[in-house]
């Protein structure tokens, strides 16, 4: 199902590059989840550093509505770290988890197959939301082969309405 936002909400690459409207999507991204998910803990998934400030700033309007929130990172195979790939993803296999895939825009969707393939890895096939700032009227266009792989992993898929622009 997609579940688009209120308001236009758009974000740079890199997504740290204006901060404002990467503020306006990770509130809109906010306000879409607490509305569909009424109650439990969520599991932010995200990949890179694009992925990561944004689940960061997600996870911190989550919590600001007292939710439990946990970032789990999709690791790319050339980052080197003091973590694992996924650390802490069997954290969210319990009652009441929610598993939300949190990423900038799909250009190709390779991103999005690469965190499906660690979640399914692990034991996680159905993560339950997707959140993306692409509007649902170029989506399909845009990563072609990959479409109805990630259109029928997610149960909800979070974007911009379409624009004329």
């Amino acid at each position: 199902m997609i579940l688009q936002y209120s308001k236009p909400a758009y974000i740079l690459y890199p997504s740290g590059t204006n901060l404002n409207y990467t503020l306006n999507y990770t509130k809109e991204v906010s306000k879409i989840i607490l509305k569909t998910f009424e109650s439990g803990s969520f599991y932010l998934i995200a990949r890179g550093s694009s992925g990561a400030i944004l689940s960061a700033l997600v996870a911190k309007d989550l919590c600001d509505n007292d939710r439990d929130v946990s970032i789990i990172i999709s690791r790319k195979q050339s980052e080197s770290s003091h973590g694992e790939n996924m650390e802490d993803i069997n954290l969210a296999n319990k009652p009441d988890s929610h598993i939300i895939v949190i990423d900038d825009l799909i250009d190709t969707g390779n991103t999005i197959i690469r965190i499906l393939n660690d979640l399914d890895y692990h034991g996680f096939p159905y993560p339950e939301m997707l959140c993306i700032s692409n509007s649902s009227g170029n989506l399909a266009g845009k990563i072609d082969s990959n479409y109805e792989v990630i259109k029928n992993s997610f149960k909800y898929i979070t974007c911009n309405p379409i624009s004329n622009v």
